[in-house]
């Protein structure tokens, strides 16, 4: 049985979220995680070309929701930011060099002012929370044609 692990991060820190909402145009996959995979299937190079890199995501703000996963109340966890999952529809996504994985949620690095929001809402919840993306996508292949998914993004918010 091959195991694929999918990681999002979501930090939060940077840029006001005025500066980030001034944003011209919006796509569609800026509001949904499925289009946004769509994206990502249309063209699998993307996972795993740096030369593909993309100015096509960086640097765009997306909204997107799912469900809150277990937030780790651990009153000795010091370092921030704390991680908080938030489970999306899952979905295979594959490379161009054929290197597997399945995308299903993301971690968002939540400031430590701001974690008290998270750990007060209820695992299971829908939440809808929005981010501004820094890098492409990629695949990280930890040999053989598995991996994981990771894609990083930056100034994560709960949408209130």
């Amino acid at each position: 049985m091959k195991v694929c692990v999918v990681l999002l991060l979501v930090w939060c820190a940077g840029t006001p979220l005025a500066q980030q909402k001034k944003q011209p145009s919006k796509e569609a996959w800026q509001g949904s995680w499925e289009k946004y995979l769509d994206v990502i299937a249309s063209d699998g190079k993307v996972l795993d070309d740096a030369a593909a890199e993309g100015k096509h995501f960086a640097g765009r703000l997306i909204t997107w929701e799912g469900r809150l996963g277990k937030v780790n109340a651990d009153p000795n966890a010091t370092s921030p930011p704390r991680m908080v999952p938030v489970y999306l529809p899952p979905r295979p996504v594959t490379s161009s060099k054929g290197i597997k994985a399945t995308a299903d949620h993301v971690q968002v690095a939540v400031k430590e002012s701001d974690f008290k929001k998270w750990k007060d809402i209820s695992e299971g919840s829908t939440i809808r929370f929005h981010a501004t993306m820094t890098a492409r996508p990629i695949i990280a292949s930890f040999g053989g044609d598995t991996g994981m998914f990771l894609v990083v993004v930056s100034n994560g918010e709960l949408e209130e």
